[in-house]
């Protein structure tokens, strides 16, 4: 039941459903033009209070921003941000100065995660009104790990394999391929290959683990979209959220499917 061999165009296949699914973390974010009143603990209030029966912990984070510049002394710029949680920890929505972003480690389907992307965007455009959209993006990472990394070579398609297809793919430290493509709606960041134990090419979305795994990594995303508006968000999302399956589907064969419980 192999897919459309151009992945890019046209209608996404039919979901198959996996009763397994390799996906360990799937990601919606937008970002706007800074709103800094969003720094403040009482400005995220209100926030706070709208998403509190769904999502009831809240973790208030700091990171810094390094800057240099050999004309000047470096520079530490601290960086706030709110991240609230379930009370099992499976799903995240974390509001910035120049963000908000919906995640799930515990992804189900794709209306479920587009109706509570929408909340979260819908609570941000009446409390907050951003300006604008710098970028919108969707991201569906998913790894698999020993015993199906043996048979890799009959789980993926061979324009997809590279170094994994040949014996170098023992001694390889870090083997990871990336492309861009573009489609009528946006961007398609693909990124895969071998990670070793340990290792991770973004450890914010991707945990390092114990043992070598392959990933799949599928960020769609457009920029300088001229409104914030919550309905239109979550329409072209979803249409990311399509052309991602399509390319997912393009890419893994059906013994893929079937080792995952897929019907095919």
């Amino acid at each position: 039941m192999r897919t459309a061999e151009n992945p890019l165009i046209g209608a996404p296949p039919a979901d198959v459903p996996l009763a397994h699914p390799p996906l360990i973390r799937v990601i919606a974010q937008v970002r706007f033009p800074p709103l800094l009143s969003l720094a403040s603990q009482d400005s995220i209030a209100p926030f706070q209070t709208r998403l509190l029966e769904r999502y009831p912990i809240l973790r208030p984070e700091v990171t810094y921003n390094v800057v240099l510049d050999e004309r000047a002394p470096v520079e530490s710029k601290q960086i706030k941000y709110w991240r609230f949680l379930d009370k099992d920890n499976n799903w995240a929505v974390t509001l910035g100065t120049d963000f908000i972003s919906i995640e799930t480690t515990r992804y189900t389907n794709r209306k479920d995660f587009l109706e509570r992307f929408h909340d979260v965007l819908a609570t941000c455009q009446e409390l907050y009104s951003p300006a604008a959209v710098d970028r919108l993006g969707i991201r569906y990472i998913n790894r698999i790990t020993d015993p199906l990394l043996q048979d890799l070579p009959t789980l993926v398609r061979p324009e997809v394999l590279g170094i994994a297809a040949t014996p170098l793919v023992h001694h390889a430290e870090h083997a990871m391929t990336q492309n861009v493509f573009q489609f009528d709606d946006g961007f398609l960041g693909a990124r895969w290959g071998i990670l070793p134990p340990q290792r991770s090419v973004d450890p914010a979305a991707i945990d390092p683990i114990d043992r070598r795994s392959w990933v799949l990594d599928l960020d769609a995303y457009s920029t300088q979209i001229p409104t914030f508006e919550a309905q239109e968000a979550v329409a072209k999302a979803q249409r990311f959220t399509e052309r991602i399956y399509a390319f997912f589907r393009w890419t893994v064969t059906d013994e893929f499917l079937r080792r995952h419980g897929g019907a095919v």
